[in-house]
C-alpha cells in the first residue's frame, strides 16, 4: 500500500521575519501571506511556514510535528515513541 502525501510544511523560526520573507519569496516564486497567532508572527511562503517571536510564544512549537498521522493511515510502520518511521 503506497502513502500518498498531499502536501508538505516546512517550519523554519527566523530571527526576522521582514528580513527573511524577500529570500523566501524569490526562492519560491510566491508571494507571502502574514498573519499571527498567540503572539507569534507568521509567514506562509509554500511549501515554507516562517515564524518568529518571543522564546516563550515559539518555544512551545519548536520540536514538535505539525500533525501526527494515526497509525491506521500508515499501517505497516513501526511507531517510534511520537514518529513513523518507515
Amino acid at each position: 500500500m503506497a502513502v500518498q502525501v498531499g502536501s508538505v510544511v516546512a517550519r523554519q523560526r527566523v530571527d526576522d521575519l521582514e528580513a527573511a520573507v524577500p529570500f523566501y519569496e524569490r526562492l519560491t516564486g510566491r508571494t507571502a501571506r502574514r498573519f499571527a497567532f498567540a503572539g507569534v508572527d507568521l509567514a506562509s511562503v509554500r511549501p515554507f511556514l516562517l515564524y518568529c517571536g518571543p522564546g516563550d510564544a515559539v518555544s512551545g512549537s519548536q520540536g514538535r510535528p505539525a500533525r501526527q498521522p494515526s497509525r491506521r493511515a500508515l499501517p505497516g510502520w513501526s511507531w517510534d515513541g511520537s514518529e513513523a518511521v518507515g
